[in-house]
C-alpha cells in the first residue's frame, strides 16, 4: 500500500524489538554491544577475505522507515559507512536509490508484509548494479 506513515509505524510496532532496534535514538547499550560484536565479524570476515583475493562487499539494504520517512535514524547506515572506508571494504548504499524510486511507485509488499516485490527488487538490483559498476568492481 501507499499509505507509506501508517506503514512504517507497523513496521516500528512489528520490529521494533528486532529490526528497529538500530532505529532508536541513541542506540541502546545492549544495541550498541551487538553493533560492536558486528564490526568485530565484519573486521574478521575482511581479514578473511584479503587474506583469500576475495573481495568483500558490504551493501546497506534500508529498512522500511528509512526509505520512506526521512526522519527516520541513519545511524546504523553511517556506522557501516564509517567501517567500511577503515576497514577498506567496498561499500554498497541503496538509500538513495530506493527513496528515489520509492517517489514514483511501491516498492514493497507493506503492510502485509515489508519485504521488496517485484519493482522494489528491479530498483535495488538496478542499485547495487550501477554502485558497483561505479566502484569498478564488476567484471
Amino acid at each position: 500500500g501507499s499509505d507509506y506513515a501508517a506503514n512504517a509505524s507497523l513496521f516500528m510496532d512489528a520490529f521494533g524489538g528486532s529490526d528497529g532496534i538500530v532505529l532508536q535514538r541513541p542506540l541502546s547499550p545492549p544495541t550498541r554491544e551487538l553493533v560492536d560484536n558486528y564490526l568485530f565479524a565484519l573486521d574478521r570476515g575482511a581479514d578473511f577475505c584479503r587474506r583469500h583475493d576475495a573481495t568483500l562487499v558490504l551493501v546497506y539494504f534500508p529498512c522500511y522507515p528509512q526509505v520512506y520517512d526521512p526522519s527516520s535514524s541513519m545511524e546504523m547506515r553511517d556506522i557501516l559507512a564509517h567501517a567500511s572506508t577503515t576497514l577498506a571494504i567496498p561499500f554498497v548504499d541503496l538509500t538513495p536509490a530506493l527513496r528515489e524510486a520509492g517517489r514514483g511507485q511501491v516498492l514493497h509488499l507493506a503492510p502485509v508484509a515489508f519485504h521488496p516485490h517485484p519493482s522494489g527488487n528491479d530498483a535495488i538490483a538496478r542499485a547495487a548494479a550501477v554502485s558497483l559498476a561505479s566502484q569498478h568492481l564488476l567484471g
